[in-house]
């Protein structure tokens, strides 16, 4: 619920492309898929990727393209140095420092009130609320579902994030025991 559909799609065949969404290097990720899909006159937006992937008419040579430009995006990234995940790690690291540094009731509440939402849509739905043809509350729910997801990982962490972490401290531990 919390990733779009088209995105999905770009994450099974263009993993490291879909990874850049959401980070600064977004306008790079959206300019690689713009030239695999041909698309031109990009306004820089994911609304045309989008349509051009949800009418699932993706040709073969488009989806190879498409695993070679994210193999071309790896490749330079690691020429430039970016650590896309690392990249990410810092921007929920950045939260909760700043939650630790000056604690604020704010992200407590707002996870509440996204929890009780999310909680309360869904129980809604299994009252028998039909949800079907209503598309601003199919709209609630996907950012609700989304919006909760986010919830969870700031509080709990997240799996890449405990991994991350976990790799962190291990090199630490090893450099400490260096020297």
């Amino acid at each position: 619920m919390s990733t779009p559909s088209w995105l999905q799609a770009v994450a099974k065949l263009a993993p490291t492309v879909a990874s850049a969404f959401g980070t600064p290097l977004a306008g790079m990720a959206v300019s690689a898929l713009e030239t695999v899909l041909g698309i031109t006159g990009g306004d820089g937006s994911t609304d045309k990727i989008q349509e051009a992937i949800e009418q699932g008419k993706l040709t073969g040579d488009q989806v190879a393209a498409m695993k070679k430009a994210d193999q071309d995006f790896a490749a330079r990234m690691k020429e430039l140095d970016i650590d896309l995940e690392k990249m990410q790690l810092v921007d929920v690291e950045g939260a909760r420092q700043m939650q630790v540094a000056k604690p604020s009731p704010v992200p407590a509440v707002l996870s509440i009130i996204i929890t009780l939402g999310f909680l309360g849509i869904l129980s809604a739905m299994l009252a028998g609320v039909d949800v079907t043809e209503n598309q601003a509350f199919l709209i609630l729910i996907g950012s609700l579902g989304a919006g909760y997801t986010q919830v969870l990982n700031f509080w709990l962490g997240s799996t890449r994030h405990s991994q991350s972490t976990a790799s962190i401290n291990a090199e630490t531990v090893a450099a400490a025991a260096r020297k």
